[in-house]
């Protein structure tokens, strides 16, 4: 496996497989999540070798991290019996998959975890005046011989750009403490709102903190800091609580009025809202991408813009 630029989405993809108890995975290659019961084979780090304001540059220290990453696939798959390579990202990580497709006859799977097509069209457009990189990214993505997606929204997506492609649909699994444990008893306080993700505008957030200013209700958030001011966390309903454990997001969402995703962009799945309504808190979403398929009247509320999301938040309460 060669994972996504920062590891998350890989992370969770194997330990759904690994929750299914799946005995034919055995070994892996990746540069940031950690899976409990797999071989790890080191390689550099990707987020810090392939930095995302460079994505068209191919810097001196991303040929580096290629190489030494092609290496190390290669080693992998000349010691050990290689089914498949699972490639994580449609960017980099696709020039050693393919390679390695080529000169091993294996097959090559892409697992489209999110904005990474938004990246490329991103890059492509910048760079339109020249042969770019991320069109060569584009080329080498019709080599996957199958594309797994993660919800029906991100399919369309995809047949968008690659209509002959094979596409499976596998949603990603949550880890296991969302599902082993009992639900927190209804009458137990609940006491906040809960938002669990990226601290992004690309996430909503800006929208969520301007919503609980003009409020007096308390809200919780999760996660690690992009491009948000985190002084913006500091009034005095509103709590910024770092990253957590699984474990502990558990505690967070069982004794949450509901957690909030106010994502602004298309949300490939929506691994926060399956937590969420596994551990029996409710969901209040922005009608984004795949949120759709998870949130209907039953588990949470759809919202189709600031003013409806604000009067959700009011009917919880």
């Amino acid at each position: 496996m060669i994972p996504d630029l920062n590891g998350f989405g890989s992370g969770h993809y194997l330990k759904g497989l690994c929750n299914a108890g799946l005995p034919s995975i055995d070994n892996y290659i990746i540069g940031g999540a950690k899976v409990k019961g797999l071989k790890t084979y080191a390689v550099p780090s990707m987020s810090e070798a392939l930095p995302w304001a460079r994505w068209g540059d191919m810097p001196s220290q991303t040929m580096r991290w290629l190489t030494d990453f092609t290496e190390t696939l290669e080693r992998v798959i000349e010691t050990h019996s290689i089914d498949v390579i699972n490639v994580h990202h449609t960017g980099y990580p696709m020039l050693p998959g393919t390679l390695c497709k080529k000169r091993y006859g294996l097959p090559l799977v892409l697992t489209v975890h999110g904005s990474c097509f938004l990246e490329l069209d991103d890059t492509v457009t910048k760079y339109s005046s020249s042969i770019s990189v991320a069109q060569i990214f584009q080329d080498l993505t019709i080599e996957a011989d199958t594309m797994i997606v993660l919800s029906e929204s991100q399919r369309q997506e995809v047949l968008k750009r690659y209509r002959n492609t094979s596409i499976s649909l596998v949603s990603p699994g949550i880890d296991r403490c969302f599902t082993d444990k009992p639900f927190l008893n209804p009458n137990d306080s609940k006491q906040y709102f809960f938002y669990a993700g990226r601290i992004a505008q690309s996430k909503g957030v800006l929208d969520l903190i301007d919503i609980f200013q003009s409020t007096t209700n308390p809200l919780l958030l999760a996660g690690p800091v992009q491009d948000i001011d985190i002084s913006l966390l500091n009034a005095p309903n509103i709590r910024y609580i770092g990253n957590l454990t699984q474990d502990e997001l558990f505690k967070y969402y069982s004794a949450a009025y509901a957690t909030i995703i106010p994502s602004v962009w298309k949300e490939p799945f929506g691994l926060v809202a399956t937590e969420s309504l596994s551990c029996g808190t409710p969901v209040i979403a922005y009608r984004s991408g795949a949120l759709g398929e998870i949130i209907n009247l039953n588990n949470g509320i759809l919202c189709d813009s600031k003013q409806e999301l604000t009067q959700a938040i009011f009917l919880c309460y």
